[in-house]
C-alpha cells in the first residue's frame, strides 16, 4: 500500500514551491501536469491527490537535474506548524511517546510518500522507512525527504536535549548513492550511506520526556478531529490497504497482534475483524503475505547470506526458513536468489 491512495494539504507542495522559487525555477514549470492552479494554492482548506504533489516532486527533482541527497535537503525544511491538526496533536502530547504513537496512529494525515514504522528495543527506538515504489531516483528523493522530516519533527517534539544517535541510509549504486557534500549532521548523528536500510534511532528513555506544551484538552480535541478525518479517508482507501501498511514497515522477524493492529488503526479487534471480512480477508492472510513479500525482499539481497536471512525473518535455522519460504513462493530460498539475480 502507498500513501499515494490518500488526499492531502497544500503545505508539502507549498514546501516544494518554495524550494523551487529560491533555485530560480519558473512555477509554471514547477506545476506542470499536476492540475493545480492558483484557486488551489491560495485556498486554505484545499486538499489534493497526492499524485498531484508526486507530479511536482517530480517536476522539482527533474528541472534541478536529479541532484543526490535532494530528498534530504527538502526534508528538513519541515515543521511542525506544517502539520495542521496533526502537528498540534503531537505537540500537545503528555510525553514524546505518546506523541510518537499519536504521529503513527494518523501518519495518513502527513505529507509521507513512505511507510513509516517504529520499534522500540531495549535501549533504543528506531523509526523505519521503506523507500515507495517508483522510480529508484525519485523514491530515493522521497525518502530521504520523510526521514529527514521525521528528523526535523522528533527533535521539535522532544526538545533541545534530544539527540539522534543513529541516521542510515541504504547504500545505493550510481549517482543515487552518491553523498551529497553539504550535509551535515541531523540532531546529533551524522548520516551513514552505506546501511541496508532506512532509520533514524534515539535513546529509549526520551520516550518518558514530558512535552513542554502538554496540554490534555487540546490533545483530546486534536485526537478526535483527526480521528475524524482518518475516518473519512480510510472510507475511502479501505481497512485492508492500512492493515498492508503497518505490515510493511515492521522490522524483520517481527508480527503484531492483531490487538496491536488494531489499537494502531485506533479500532477494537472485533471492529477490524468484521471491517477485513467484509473486504474478503483476514488478518491472518494478511500477515501471511506481509512475510513472504519480507521474505523475497531478504533474499533478493545477495550482500546477506541466507542463514542471516533466516535469521532476520525469526527462524532459529535455515531449514525451518527454508520450508516456510517454498509454501510461500513454490521454490526454495536459493534458488529463488539465482532466478531474481
Amino acid at each position: 500500500m502507498s500513501f499515494l491512495m490518500f488526499r492531502r494539504g497544500m503545505a508539502g507542495v507549498r514546501l516544494l514551491l518554495g524550494y523551487g522559487a529560491a533555485q530560480k525555477l519558473p512555477v509554471a514549470g514547477l506545476l506542470k501536469g499536476s492540475g493545480i492552479d492558483d484557486a488551489l494554492l491560495t485556498d486554505p482548506d484545499a486538499e489534493l491527490d497526492a499524485a498531484q504533489e508526486l507530479r511536482v516532486a517530480a517536476n522539482l527533482f527533474r528541472l534541478l537535474g536529479r541532484p543526490p541527497g535532494l530528498g534530504l535537503t527538502l526534508g528538513l525544511r519541515f515543521r511542525l506548524g506544517n502539520f495542521g491538526l496533526w502537528g498540534y496533536g503531537l505537540m500537545s502530547s503528555p510525553t514524546v511517546g505518546d506523541a510518537l504513537q499519536m504521529a503513527l496512529r494518523y501518519l495518513p494525515l502527513t505529507y509521507a510518500f513512505s511507510a513509516i514504522g517504529m520499534h522500540v528495543g531495549p535501549d533504543a527506538v528506531e523509526l523505519h522507512f521503506t523507500e515507495p515504489d517508483l522510480p529508484p531516483g525519485l523514491g530515493r528523493m522521497l525518502v530521504e525527504r520523510d526521514l529527514a522530516a521525521a528528523a526535523m519533527l522528533v527533535r521539535q517534539v522532544g526538545g533541545e536535549g534530544l539527540t539522534l544517535t543513529r541516521v542510515a541510509l541504504k547504500a545505493l549504486p550510481g549517482r543515487a548513492g552518491v553523498i551529497p557534500a553539504d550535509v551535515g549532521d541531523f540532531g546529533g548523528a551524522r548520516p551513514d550511506f552505506k546501511a541496508d536500510r532506512y532509520l533514524i534511532a534515539f535513546d529509549r528513555r526520551h520516550l518518558a520526556r514530558p512535552m513542554p506544551q502538554a496540554d490534555q484538552a487540546t490533545a483530546a480535541l486534536c485526537e478526535r478531529m483527526c480521528r475524524a478525518l482518518m475516518d473519512r479517508r480510510r472510507s475511502d482507501v479501505g481497512t485492508a490497504a492500512l492493515v498492508r501498511h503497518h505490515l510493511l514497515v515492521l522490522p524483520p522477524g517481527t508480527m503484531p497482534t492483531l490487538a496491536h493492529m488494531a489499537q494502531l488503526l485506533n479500532t477494537s479487534e472485533r471492529t477490524l475483524k468484521r471491517r477485513l471480512h467484509d473486504e474478503g480477508t483476514s488478518f491472518r492472510e494478511l500477515a501471511g503475505q506481509a512475510q513472504a513479500q519480507r521474505a523475497a525482499t531478504l533474499a533478493r539481497d545477495a550482500r546477506l547470506s541466507l542463514t542471516e536471512v533466516a535469521e532476520r525473518m525469526g527462524y532459529a535455522d535455515l531449514s525451518a526458513f527454508s520450508q516456510a519460504f517454498k509454501r510461500w513462493h513454490g521454490v526454495a530460498p536459493d534458488r529463488f536468489r539465482r532466478n531474481a539475480q
